[in-house]
């Protein structure tokens, strides 16, 4: 069985990104979806593009500042710069501003990466998807990959949707890589959050709504690293892909896991 392993929220803060880039570089990442808006994106995009193994998802939360300056997207931000926290939550937006800001945030990361994200996903607002679905289109970047009728099938959404400080003890990520699954002819998609912390990430989970999940990025930096999860993978022969490796036939990360790391 194939299967993608997805890490979110890279390019949070740089600390953050040495977490997320130990589980990419030891570990079982095949896809690193980055914010283009978070003050770590600089930094996870130069750190990426020496890991080619790996396939650059857009990930468009809005939990940042725009890449353009605040006063051309006042309708998108707050007093303090950053993107209104109610965003995801507007029935109706700016659609010229967030088109701009969005268009930027893709020629950001060819600036800084080489090239737009090989892919995106909705972000669950349709005001805000009908824009980025458009932009996506005009730059080249897959958009929409998992779901209902697509060639990929999440896993552990709703597991991941429920964590917080209290249940960290119980917050078993091997147990939900080794449980996913996907309907025939589906290729299953785990999403963890690696990553380290520090006082920007604590806070944003604390004050939210960014992200209930903040202690947990360590302990998916600790199970993608992990003997346990590698040996698994071998002895179950998962073989574990990329989406350039799943929409053009390409085998980035088979070649990565035989010869580099010797797996």
């Amino acid at each position: 069985m194939n299967m993608i392993i997805r890490a979110d929220d890279v390019g949070y803060t740089e600390t953050c990104n040495d977490g997320a880039f130990q589980a990419i570089k030891e570990g079982c990442v095949t896809v690193a979806s980055v914010m283009l808006d978070t003050e770590g994106a600089t930094d996870a995009l130069a750190r990426l593009q020496d890991c080619p193994w790996v396939s650059l998802d857009w990930s468009a939360k809005f939990w940042g500042k725009p890449v353009l300056e605040a006063d051309r997207v006042p309708d998108l931000v707050g007093a303090d710069g950053y993107f209104r926290r109610d965003l995801l939550q507007l029935s109706q937006i700016n659609e010229h501003e967030l088109e701009m800001e969005l268009e930027a945030e893709i020629r950001y990361c060819i600036l800084n990466y080489g090239k737009a994200p090989f892919s995106a996903m909705p972000s669950g607002s349709a005001a805000v998807d009908q824009v980025k679905e458009r932009v996506c289109r005009h730059f080249g970047v897959i958009y929409d990959y998992c779901g209902e009728g697509k060639k990929i099938s999440c896993c552990g959404e709703e597991y991941r949707s429920t964590l917080n400080f209290e249940n960290y003890d119980c917050y078993d990520p091997l147990t939900v890589i080794k449980e996913a699954s996907a309907e025939e002819g589906k290729i299953p998609m785990v999403t963890l959050q690696p990553g380290f912390l520090d006082d920007y990430v604590l806070r944003n989970t604390l004050e939210g709504p960014r992200s209930s999940i903040s202690i947990h990025r360590l302990k998916d930096v600790q199970v993608l690293c992990s003997p346990e999860l590698a040996d698994w993978i071998k002895e179950t022969g998962i073989r574990l892909v990329n989406l350039r490796d799943v929409f053009y036939g390409t085998q980035d990360y088979q070649n990565y896991w035989k010869t580099i790391l010797g797996r």
